[in-house]
């Protein structure tokens, strides 16, 4: 099912990511959608003012602070559509990587697995996902390893002793571990093994360089990187086929949130999604995206020199929406400052450093507020220490705008520009008005109240008098000049209401 398939549709909208833009998401849900729940890593929304329109849009949005939050789900729950991600929701996902979108119908007693999972007080279970035959068959929620769900899946599928396979695992990052236990699982059946990874210089140490003992003298091995020119390879799926004649056919897939790493399939320490496929269709959709990936022009042999007993890329992983080494730090730090700033106290701290025009100290962090709106914290963190600067996005639990005497001067331009829709344009002896909709020009505060806009354009009535309960609730913020200013304009803008 294509990704135009879940846009702008009528149903409640269920989305846990990493990471994301508000601006995306608002372009997901679009006019007819609701968000009916929004889990994200704490520190991975990114709701600059200015980015989104809705102002309700996060009224359901909870950042995940205890564990990382690693899975990427949208569920529809009127549809009945469970959509998953290798990728997150922000623009460098969309247009730099490349990914792995699946989209299903699912059955009524899966819908509630689904919900369950989201719905769930503090988020601790992995959501495993099983298909069979092109369908889903199954989705339950585990708190064991993903390697458990992992080994169990591999351990179901049934080959014979003289099956000759071949093995297949892509992932931007991974470890040695994960090379050695699943080539120990599949024993002396295993009769190739193919690793693929993101782009790295030939010196770089990269968990497909881990030294593989071999259980059969002619085990093949081939590594693999993306060229650099290429979009990033974003993916994380293992594949096994099992020859058949000359060919290969697909006998079992992998495909899910978790890379390769110790972090995401060996400790406790993520919340992930995986989704396990077996008694697969020549022509089916996995199979479809096997072929495209493996066979991409944009792989680059690996000529390994020196191999390394184990590799593990845990941490280097939580950099994939940024390029940045920083980023993992960055997230940790983020989580304690999401945990902290949760608090009443912490809360009206904030709001009072916006209005003030304050910065904020808590945990060696110096922290300015950026914007205070329904919903949002819009924050700038510096932690001069380890010398880090970086954007934060975080629940606000309090409603309505906070502003600041920056803010006022704002608006209160705003509700003395002029609109250029109402403004006189002579022609000869004719008198025209100029329709250049929705622009406006800045005029004096000295200017005469322009009586013959309004008459002419009941819009802008509408928007001056928005603008002026904005200003009421800033009016704190004013000079006592400008507040003459302001409470002028009310009474005249009610009395032409």
């Amino acid at each position: 099912m294509p990704v135009n398939k879940i846009i702008n549709k009528k149903s409640d909208y269920y989305i846990a990511m990493y990471s994301a833009h508000a601006s995306i998401i608002e372009n997901l849900i679009g006019k007819n959608g609701v968000l009916k729940k929004l889990l994200i890593d704490a520190g991975g929304l990114k709701a600059p003012k200015g980015s989104y329109s809705d102002k309700a849009i996060f009224n359901n949005y909870s950042p995940v602070t205890n564990k990382t939050l690693h899975a990427k789900i949208i569920y529809l729950d009127k549809l009945k559509t469970l959509s998953l991600w290798t990728g997150n929701l922000r623009k460098q996902t969309l247009n730099k990587q490349e990914n792995i979108v699946i989209t299903k119908k699912i059955s009524d007693k899966n819908c509630l697995q689904v919900k369950k999972w989201f719905t769930a007080s503090e988020q601790k279970e992995h959501l495993i996902i099983n298909i069979t035959n092109s369908s889903i068959s199954k989705v339950s929620c585990t708190k064991n390893k993903i390697w458990s769900s992992f080994k169990n899946s591999l351990e179901n599928e049934q080959v014979q002793d003289n099956d000759e396979l071949s093995l297949y695992a892509f992932s931007p990052w991974g470890s040695g571990e994960f090379v050695k236990k699943t080539v120990k699982q599949l024993g002396k059946k295993l009769n190739k093994i193919s690793l693929f990874t993101r782009p790295a210089s030939e010196k770089a140490p990269l968990w497909i360089d881990t030294e593989i003992e071999r259980e059969k003298e002619d085990l093949g091995i081939e590594r693999y990187v993306k060229q650099n020119n290429a979009p990033f390879p974003h993916y994380k799926c293992v594949f096994i086929t099992q020859k058949d004649g000359k060919k290969e056919k697909l006998i079992w897939a992998y495909v899910g949130s978790a890379n390769l790493t110790k972090a995401a399939l060996f400790k406790k320490s993520n919340i992930e999604f995986a989704v396990f496929f077996d008694k697969i269709r020549s022509g089916s959709e996995i199979d479809i995206i096997f072929n495209e990936i493996k066979k991409k022009a944009s792989w680059k042999l690996r000529d390994v020199k020196s191999k390394k007993s184990s590799i593990d890329e845990s941490e280097q992983e939580y950099g994939e929406d940024d390029d940045s080494q920083d980023n993992f730090e960055i997230r940790r730090i983020s989580k304690v400052l999401c945990k902290e700033l949760k608090t009443i106290k912490w809360q009206r701290k904030l709001e009072s450093g916006y209005r003030n025009e304050e910065q904020i100290k808590l945990n060696k962090c110096s922290i300015k507020v950026m914007a205070v709106l329904d919903g949002i914290f819009d924050l700038y963190v510096g932690h001069k220490e380890k010398k880090l600067n970086f954007p934060l996005s975080i629940r606000r639990n309090n409603k309505g705008d906070i502003y600041s005497s920056n803010d006022a001067i704002e608006l209160l331009d705003k509700l003395l520009e002029k609109s250029y829709s109402c403004t006189r344009v002579n022609k000869g002896n004719s008198r025209k008005i100029d329709t250049k909709n929705g622009t406006a020009i800045k005029s004096s505060r000295n200017m005469r109240f322009p009586m013959a806009d309004f008459i002419l354009n009941k819009d802008f009535l509408t928007e001056k008098m928005k603008i002026t309960r904005k200003l009421s609730a800033a009016y704190e913020q004013l000079t006592n000049e400008d507040k003459k200013i302001v409470d002028m304009w009310k009474q005249i803008l009610e009395e032409l209401r």
